[in-house]
């Protein structure tokens, strides 16, 4: 029966083949609703049943219901085709002969705002043929990036879309050549095409699961998802690749096999629909969801009921792995997913009592379960804990690692340091939603640490002594292995006293002097000063000094230059320590007179030709305490008498240059102009480089301009005097900014610094210039890094750090890491934590061969040079395998091992963990806790807080397409940009 000529604002398309059992409750849910302005064509796709004469007794009943017939020559797609050409509303919506929408659906989804979008979506429910509920499907995110939301995957039901018609239109309505996965390749082209989607969050459609769809032929489901996603990649949508596509269809094979087994057929063939790779990019739980997910649309039960039925499934889902296995080899994480899977349907499922299943065992809770306790061996790799009927499920369930029996007060202490570390992780995630939450976490924690009761910082978890004795006979084993004996010892690191403060005492001076030469004076960089100096001091030929006095000789070396060109030299120190050994060093000298005088106290006094110093007016009490030696300088001159000195240039008075970042008062600027400004002396002559200036004045009347040349420094800085060093100026000193207290600690993840390697690597390698300009950043924004002893200290006294505190962390020992990393982080004051692979060390090659052109790692030796010198060590594990496919005992034993390796090593303790790949979960955290680590750092971005999360600190990945504007934003100094000054 044909409706009349009023244009409808909706038109329901309903496609139908063979649905007599089911098309008359579809239809009935149109009639039904409550919103009257649409019209509903039935396409009558070639039944061969009843499905016709029951539509169009519908259609006689109700004038707004068309019915048409097609000979259903190229499945749903043409059918709906059909029906859209004659649909005549604004607005359409594709409802299935077997699925049904709530009685509000079509005035929810018509609500205002239609003009600005072209499809809204809601949520659906899944039902079995009793009308059970077997599960839930939300409403997607689908808002704000259409694009990529639709190529994770369908959406939702395609019952679940109110759809513009013209938008439809526009990009050509359905694909016939597909007969599953139709509808996602439609909304992937309306969202490439630019259509705006809004989202619905209610569950308004219900979607039939009878066994009788297409979706129960998996091979074809396949063979169309592969074609989909074909097109997506023929079209770069955004960059979607041959990788990403893989990826998706094995997501969809997980859901396939799940459903074929949850029907009680093999899934095993279903592996050959998926391509082989090298390399999967995946989430095992994703994944695990995705098979429950289809079990339960196969089997026609809900998720709770699932884990009764493993025993059924057992035979099928082994097939299903060893296909895997087999199809894709040995780096395939079938143990992780298997595992979760296990998991997840003990998670979601209903028992009163434990229940095992091949890797994991589930134990509810119950009073009688506390006093027993759990002790059935052999103990299982994971262990789920739950209080049953407690919502939601997640948050009041934990995951651990079992090496031992574990009574019901160990039980539910784990179960709630799990709930606790859940809404720790809550409050972390969203500290100023949570802002008063925040600040009383923080101070508990500090108060835990400083009674010593907190784990972190303070002492080891104390374990349960049938694992405590599980942990000490696996270390004895490895260190009775042999391996450990001969590996090198970390060299004792060369004493660098810190030298004295501004307004030091003579003692103070004197015990920063009872270490020889501690400010290393005899390398080529302060030669080349001294021979510059000495050209001053000789400048245009002038007459030699009968009497010169030499300002804190300290140790000699350049008394000894000087001696030379002059009649007699005074030579004066504040340490009579130094004195001794200058005296030593220019014994035999019968020109040099060397006395111990406090010049920034006693002043200087007697009559000169020359007097000279060299970095040591910084230590003068302030500038007018500077100004009064300047004038007792002059003062002791003869009449043309000389007076050079040499000094650094400091952050503090020349803020815009390259200087040093010390914790003076002033710096030789303002030396400079303090002795420009004195009465009777004439400024004559400068040298001055990058990072110092040694200028010459006279005791004479003003002269023409003095000559000032720039030089190159003309020799390498050290290493120390290097690291004080901020090219190009500061925005922020790490003097301006030590009195900041900071609770969050950035944790940059660095991988390889080079420029070659193999393609597929590519985006984890930064090369050197890229990681200079970093580093420049970070050292002009009064960054510095600290070690895990310092960030312990903080998280004790205060839960806070001061200044702005950086850990720059690097994995798996690459050789570019010593030849290019660390030459660059100890020229800009930067230290570093490695996280060493103890397996591959001495190796030829990392295990990223597999990718291309191999990369050559450290050996032991090397690793024990660095560590001499500075570098921090972690463990990155034994064998670089991915954590979570390891059994849980084989995890234990690479996490002791490594540990045991480089604590021979360093010869201290080793507290910190990065699992490769950054790879962690609650099973991973609680045997690494067990291996005796006191701090676990994952890869999933963010900042790490001081106090909390010790076990799972996130580090923030640093990839090649990083600019400097995104680097600047993961480090927290967005509202400072980069400059070019920054640029090395």
């Amino acid at each position: 029966m044909v409706c009349g000529d009023e244009k409808p604002l909706i038109s329901v398309v309903m496609p139908s083949f063979m649905g007599e059992g089911t098309i008359a409750r579809s239809i009935q849910s149109v009639v039904a609703q409550s919103f009257s302005d649409w019209e509903l064509i039935v396409v009558i796709d070639g039944s061969r049943d009843a499905s016709e004469s029951i539509a169009n007794a519908q259609a006689y009943a109700d004038p707004r219901i068309r019915v048409l017939t097609s000979d259903n020559q190229g499945g749903p797609a043409v059918a709906r085709n059909r029906g859209l050409g004659e649909a005549r509303g604004d607005w359409v919506l594709f409802l299935d002969d077997d699925d049904t929408i709530s009685r509000n659906f079509l005035s929810r989804m018509a609500a205002e705002g239609l003009d600005e979008i072209d499809a809204r979506v809601s949520g659906f429910v899944r039902l079995n043929e009793r009308d059970e509920e077997i599960g839930r499907s939300a409403a997607p995110e689908i808002d704000d990036d259409p694009v990529v939301c639709c190529l994770e995957g369908p959406p939702a039901a395609i019952h679940c879309f109110l759809t513009r018609r013209s938008s439809i239109a526009a990009v050509g309505g359905f694909d016939p050549s597909l007969r599953i996965g139709e509808d996602w390749d439609l909304w992937l082209r309306l969202a490439q095409a630019g259509c705006r989607f809004e989202s619905v969050p209610e569950y308004l459609a219900q979607y039939r699961s009878e066994g009788t769809s297409l979706t129960a032929d998996g091979e074809t489901m396949l063979r169309s998802f592969s074609r989909v996603l074909e097109k997506a990649v023929e079209s770069r949508a955004d960059d979607f690749n041959r990788q990403r596509a893989a990826d998706h269809l094995l997501a969809s094979l997980f859901w396939s096999a799940g459903n074929a087994i949850g029907r009680g057929e093999p899934a095993a063939q279903l592996v050959t629909m998926v391509p082989r790779r090298a390399e999967w990019r995946f989430d095992p739980l994703s994944l695990a969801f995705r098979f429950i997910d289809g079990l339960a649309v196969g089997s026609r039960r809900p998720w709770s009921a699932q884990v009764k039925y493993v025993d059924r499934y057992r035979e099928r889902i082994d097939e299903l792995f060893s296909a895997l296995h087999t199809r894709f080899g040995d780096d395939f994480e079938s143990f992780h997913i298997l595992q979760r899977i296990e998991a997840e349907l003990l998670r979601a499922g209903h028992y009163s009592r434990p229940i095992r299943l091949q890797l994991a065992v589930g134990v509810p809770l119950l009073p009688a379960q506390l006093l027993r306790g759990y002790h059935d061996t052999p103990y299982p790799d994971l262990l789920l804990l739950r209080i049953p009927g407690l919502r939601p499920t997640p948050l009041f369930t934990v995951m651990t690692p079992m090496f031992g029996p574990m009574s019901g007060s160990q039980l539910l202490g784990q179960l709630l340091r799990s709930t606790w570390r859940r809404l720790d992780m809550r409050i972390n995630g969203s500290e100023r939603a949570f802002g008063l939450a925040a600040r009383v976490r923080r101070a508990w924690r500090v108060g835990l640490r400083l009674l010593r009761l907190g784990s972190s910082g303070s002492q080891p978890k104390q374990l349960p002594t049938p694992v405590a004795r599980l942990v000490a006979e696996t270390e004895a084993r490895i260190r009775e292995a042999g391996v450990v004996a001969t590996l090198p010892r970390v060299p004792a690191p060369r004493p660098v006293p810190e030298h004295p403060a501004t307004g030091a005492s003579a003692a103070e001076w004197e015990a920063f002097f009872a270490h020889e030469d501690p400010w290393d004076y005899g390398n080529a960089y302060e030669q080349v000063k001294y021979d510059r100096t000495i050209e001053l001091i000789a400048d245009k030929g002038a007459q030699r000094p009968r009497h010169a006095l030499e300002i804190a000789c300290a140790e000699g070396r350049f008394t000894a230059q000087l001696a030379p060109l002059c009649d007699q030299i005074t030579a004066i120190d504040i340490s009579q320590t130094a004195l001794n050994r200058a005296a030593r060093r220019n014994a035999g000298v019968a020109n040099i007179t060397f006395a111990q005088r406090d010049v920034f106290r006693d002043g200087v006094d007697g009559r000169y030709d020359l007097i000279t110093c060299s970095e040591v007016l910084y230590y003068m009490e302030d500038v007018a305490a500077l100004r009064r030696l300047t004038q007792q300088i002059a003062e002791a001159l003869q009449p043309g008498g000389r007076f050079v000195h040499a000094h650094a240039y400091q952050l503090v008075d020349s803020p815009d240059r390259t200087a040093f970042d010390w914790d003076d008062s002033f710096g030789a600027q303002t030396i400079f102009e303090a002795f420009r400004d004195t009465p009777g002396l004439a400024h004559c002559r400068t040298i001055e480089t990058d990072c110092y200036r040694i200028d010459l004045f006279e005791k004479a009347p003003a002269q023409s301009p003095a000559l000032v040349e720039t030089r190159s420094l003309g020799a390498p800085l050290t290493p120390e005097v290097e690291s004080s060093l901020v090219w190009n100026g500061a925005v922020q000193t790490r003097s301006d900014v030590a009195q900041e207290r900071s609770y969050r600690v950035p944790v940059l993840m660095y991988h390889r610094i080079a420029s070659d390697g193999p393609a597929a690597l590519a985006p984890y390698r930064i090369d050197a210039d890229q990681f200079e300009r970093q580093l420049r950043y970070l050292r002009r924004r009064g960054f510095h890094s600290i070690n895990l002893d310092e960030w312990d200290h903080g998280a004790r006294l205060g839960g806070s750090l001061k200044g702005r505190p950086i850990i720059l962390s690097f994995d798996d020992a690459y050789v570019d890491f010593a030849e290019t990393a660390w030459p660059l982080l100890q020229r800009y004051g930067f230290g570093a934590l490695m996280f060493v692979p103890t397996g591959h060390i001495g190796g030829s090659a990392a295990w990223d061969a597999r990718a291309g052109a191999p990369a050559p790692i450290m050996d032991w030796n090397t690793l024990a040079r660095l560590a001499g010198e500075g570098l921090e060590i972690g463990s990155h594990l034994v064998s670089h395998s991915v954590s979570s496919m390891l059994p849980a005992p084989r995890l234990l034993e690479e996490a002791i091992e490594s540990r045991v390796m480089l604590e021979a090593l360093t010869g201290r303790s080793i507290t910190s963990v990065a699992p490769p790949f950054g790879v962690s979960d609650a099973r991973i955290e609680g045997v690494m806790e067990v291996a005796g680590y006191r701090r676990l750092f994952r890869a999933d971005g963010g900042s790490a807080p001081v106090v909390g999360l010790d076990l799972r600190l996130p580090r923030i990945g640093i990839y090649r397409d990083m600019d400097m504007a995104a680097f600047a934003d993961v480090v927290g100094t967005a509202d400072e940009p980069f400059e070019c000054r920054d640029e090395p």
